[in-house]
């Protein structure tokens, strides 16, 4: 009798927060939330350079300084789907994986967590990019100064307007699963 594979827990600290980024198809669908926590001695930045558009996404950027804190959210994931996230995620291309203690209340929880590897300063940050982040942080009701310090972040129109588009149509409506490209 062959016995599947385990679960794993995932901390989501960017886009994937939001639960219907997260649960597309094509990402983790069997993604179910744990709790929401902290990683200590990190701050969160907008500067892993996309290869698929290249602008700025989030990184958990280690600091040492143990008063800084990326806060997200513990998610538990089908190991059979740890491929498609991985692929999702770009391991390998600009991010690594790294298992990272969350601080959430009394109790941690180890996770895996995406840690950027191909950062530059100054990229720019699409709109709709920090759209995914902001509705994952409301969605989990992080701390409002935090949720705060995000939306100051400046975003700028994406000019890929099927790109914007798309990325908009998936949060807001993912009972569809596919896309339809114009023409």
């Amino acid at each position: 009798m062959s016995q599947s594979a385990p679960d794993f827990l995932y901390f989501a600290y960017g886009s994937n927060m939001s639960s219907r980024r997260l649960n597309a198809p094509g990402r983790a669908p069997s993604a179910t939330r744990v709790t929401v926590g902290y990683v200590p001695g990190r701050r969160l930045t907008f500067d892993k350079f996309s290869t698929r558009d290249r602008s700025g996404k989030c990184d958990c950027e280690a600091t040492g300084n143990p008063r800084d804190r990326v806060y997200g959210v513990v998610y538990r994931i089908a190991a059979s789907e740890r491929a498609a996230l991985d692929e999702a995620e770009g391991l390998h291309r600009g991010y690594r994986d790294e298992i990272v203690t969350v601080v959430a209340g009394e109790a941690t929880h180890r996770a895996v967590a995406y840690v950027a590897t191909d950062k530059r300063p100054g990229l720019p940050v699409y709109d709709w990019y920090l759209e995914h982040v902001l509705a994952g942080a409301a969605e989990n009701e992080l701390p409002s100064a935090y949720v705060d310090a995000i939306r100051q972040i400046p975003a700028v129109v994406d000019e890929n307007r099927g790109r914007a588009a798309k990325e908009r149509f998936f949060m807001t409506d993912l009972r569809r699963t596919t896309w339809r490209d114009e023409g």
